[in-house]
């Protein structure tokens, strides 16, 4: 029995990866149509919204629910996916239910403060108590299927996830459009508020819809426990999982504020216009965030997790867990290689195209009011060209949180102290002499993450060792090349007349060919790279 056991256990790793990595490619593709498909419902719903309940809505609400979901589950949710198969699954999904057990008394907690420091212009807006309170209520929703959710990543449910946040997605915009729409005809101004609460409250029913209909994901029941039995938390916790999880929850309170820190400031120094402003533009800013990157790390976090997570040293203690064999370290090496060459991609593909698109881009999807009384444009971007950092960082530290001890962990959050520091002095040195309200937090984020992204490289390197060399995934002259001459040409190329529909369309024109040669260039320069990537994020069989 332990003969097969252990083949059972060591053969996981070389199915894990071909299951992690197709999933990659769907998870892209699903999240696309979903967020693309939701795009033109946020087009309307933003031209009904006023930008003061926008950012209320955005940016405060958004803000106060993200936190109570992060701080509940992040840390538990990592623990539990690194958990080793041998794992006994009751006391595993015990774990698992564990967010869904405190988030009462963190949520209260996290409304006092809220209520306690939020500004009178925010509180006396109409509706604001009902919409907090929706808000509040849908994020205990959203609790209540962590465990299948989690039973689901485990078992490569993967698809699951994304078909809940699809729907998700699409009630949320529907119901806010729908409730906006009515209330624009019933003239009923002030509760815009409420509208945004509903939307949020559907996304919560449609997750937990879609995760309830699929009864195989629900079997991870909670065992009462008994307190006055003795040894409780050994007897109906799994203990290690539980020991990691309360590190990796102490953890996130630093990270969740490195995470969100720019709505923090937001929401303290900016009016309540200027806040609606920065949201929509981040919103937009994130688009590529939300389609690629959030599935790429979800992705390569599992990968992490069931390969170099359950077998690598940095994990080891006392648990019988054994050292990374080279093959494995070498999956691990070329995937976080892969996402690494995509961003430095992505990064001279925005440097090139960014400055001479982004001024038509504005004038297609800002509504008017946005455009002429915020700073939503400028927002826009300098959140854009944050992207190659927040994918880098999204990427490196999937591999910490699939990877480190608990020391290791420790040490991460104190450089994560550091990173917090600096954002906070950055904003606020830039803030003095920045002319645009908000760009200054979108530098300090960006320079927060490069500095995270640095100590995760780190980590990387000291992990894969020699199987992982960062000049694989660094563009080759020729391509740098490419793109710096079709950079040029686009700028040259831009229309005098900016009002001028052919123009505009000669402008584009003269884009897409230029990235046409750029996408030519990578393929002749970058051929073998380009394959590797390909057949590792689009290979579905083994």
């Amino acid at each position: 029995m332990a003969s097969s056991d252990s083949d059972s256990d060591s053969s996981s790793p070389g199915r894990a990866e071909p299951n992690a990595l197709a999933s990659a490619s769907s998870l892209v593709l699903l999240q696309a149509g979903s967020r693309l498909s939701t795009f033109a419902l946020n087009q309307a719903l933003v031209r009904l919204a006023t930008p003061t309940a926008y950012g209320v809505a955005a940016i405060q609400f958004e803000l106060l629910s993200s936190t109570i979901l992060f701080l509940a589950r992040e840390g538990i949710r990592s623990a539990v996916l690194r958990a080793p198969a041998s794992a006994d699954p009751t006391r595993l999904a015990n774990v698992a239910r564990l967010p869904l057990i405190l988030s009462p008394l963190l949520a209260a907690a996290c409304v006092t403060v809220y209520y306690r420091f939020a500004p009178a212009e925010t509180t006396g807006q109409p509706g604001f108590t009902n919409a907090l309170m929706v808000y509040v209520f849908a994020a205990m929703i959203e609790l209540r299927v962590e465990p299948a959710h989690l039973a689901a990543l485990r078992t490569r449910g993967v698809g699951l996830r994304v078909k809940a946040e699809g729907w998700g997605v699409a009630a949320k915009s529907v119901t806010t459009f729908v409730v906006l729409a009515v209330l624009s005809r019933l003239r009923s101004q002030g509760l815009d508020l409420l509208a945004f609460a509903l939307g949020q409250l559907a996304y919560a029913g449609a997750v937990q819809s879609v995760y309830r209909s699929a009864q195989e994901w629900t079997m991870w029941r909670l065992q009462v426990i008994e307190l006055e039995e003795k040894r409780a938390m050994k007897r109906y916790f799994d203990r290690d999982t539980l020991r990691l999880g309360w590190e990796m929850t102490a953890q996130s309170l630093v990270k969740h504020f490195l995470t969100e820190g720019d709505k923090f400031l937001i929401s303290i120094f900016a009016p309540l216009q200027d806040q609606g402003g920065y949201a929509l533009a981040a919103n937009y800013g994130s688009l590529v965030a939300r389609i690629l990157f959030q599935p790429l790390e979800e992705t390569a976090r599992l990968f992490f997790s069931r390969t170099v997570g359950s077998t690598s040293p940095s994990t080891s203690t006392n648990n019988g867990k054994t050292p990374s064999s080279p093959q494995t370290l070498k999956r691990a090496a070329s995937l976080l290689t892969a996402l690494v060459l995509l961003y430095t991609h992505l990064a001279l593909l925005l440097g090139a195209f960014v400055p001479p698109y982004l001024p038509l881009l504005c004038r297609l999807v800002l509504p008017r009011r946005f455009l002429a009384s915020t700073a939503a444009p400028a927002i826009l971007r300098a959140y854009i060209f944050s992207l190659p950092v927040m994918g880098l960082n999204g990427a490196l530290e999937a591999l910490v949180a699939s990877a480190a001890s608990a020391p290791t962990l420790r040490a991460q959050s104190g450089w994560m102290g550091f990173c917090s520091f600096s954002f906070l002095v950055c904003a606020v040195f830039l803030r003095r002499g920045w002319t645009n309200p908000g760009t200054e937090v979108v530098w300090a984020n960006t320079l927060a993450l490069g500095l995270r992204a640095a100590w995760a490289a780190r980590f990387a390197k000291d992990l894969l060792g020699p199987e992982l060399r960062w000049r694989r995934a660094l563009p080759t002259p020729p391509v740098a090349l490419a793109f710096a001459f079709a950079g040029w040409v686009a700028r040259i190329a831009a229309p005098v007349a900016v009002d001028s529909i052919r123009e505009q369309v000669r402008h584009v024109a003269i884009g897409v060919l230029c990235v046409g040669m750029c996408a030519v260039v990578c393929v002749l320069c970058e051929e073998d790279t380009l394959r590797a990537v390909v057949i590792m994020v689009g290979r579905r069989r083994d």
